[in-house]
């Protein structure tokens, strides 16, 4: 517990070390929710949701998306894979230590966006708003459906960095990945969520929880040392 707790910390580390991720991660932050916020503040009932989706979407998305993919990758770039896989730990450590690093981005940033656009509907919003955005289907959606959404995102991740050659190629796949989520999120949004039935939340989460222990077992049967060395090229 202790080697995985300095791996976690090391990786933190290593992430606030990459200026221009962070940066532009953060000014893509800041961007959505001024979207939200201007949307709100304009009363666009509809456009509220979607966006409020949208919003919860982007951290379970966004840090697999733009943290997870150099978990690996960022390793051969910087030719550190080699003596990393020589420490005395295992190589199901060191996933575990890159995966809860990008988990920990992701979900802090869930809960920041959620609590800040909550805060954001009750100062601006009408009640009317309010109540149709903040109700049980939207807790579910943030408290459950996302947090599987991004265990999910985040081992793709891995899988897509484990065998790129550069952090762009794995980025674009990611993309490939991400847009049919988001296509499908804004359709229920734009629907409405007083529409969703709990049926359908039960099969919802039922899948996602089916396509997080598959992806994990994928996951572990990909990250093979073999893999992990190979370069641009080889």
């Amino acid at each position: 517990m202790r080697t995985l707790r300095l791996l976690v910390l090391h990786e933190f580390a290593l992430l606030r070390r990459n200026k221009r991720l962070v940066w532009s991660h953060l000014i893509a932050v800041l961007l959505g929710f001024a979207i939200f916020v201007r949307n709100v503040r304009n009363g666009a009932l509809p456009l509220a949701v979607v966006f409020f989706l949208m919003m919860l979407l982007f951290p379970t998305a966004a840090a697999p998306t733009a943290i997870g993919v150099h978990m690996f990758v960022g390793e051969k770039e910087r030719r550190t894979m080699e003596p990393l896989l020589l420490l005395p730990v295992s190589l199901r450590v060191l996933m575990g230590a890159k995966f809860l690093t990008m988990l920990g981005v992701s979900f802090g940033e869930l809960l920041v966006f959620f609590v800040a656009g909550v805060a954001a509907l009750k100062a601006w919003g009408t009640p009317a708003l309010y109540s149709l955005v903040v109700n049980s289907a939207m807790m579910y959606f943030a408290g459950v459906l996302m947090p599987l959404l991004g265990v999910l995102f985040g081992l793709i991740a891995m899988m897509v960095s484990a065998r790129a050659t550069s952090t762009q190629s794995a980025t674009q796949v990611m993309m490939f990945v991400i847009i049919p989520f988001i296509a499908v999120l804004g359709s229920v949004g734009a629907a409405g969520l007083t529409v969703i039935t709990r049926p359908n939340f039960f099969i919802a989460t039922l899948a996602l929880l089916i396509l997080d222990v598959v992806a994990y077992v994928l996951a572990r049967a990909a990250l093979r040392p073999e893999v992990l060395i190979r370069r641009r090229g080889q």
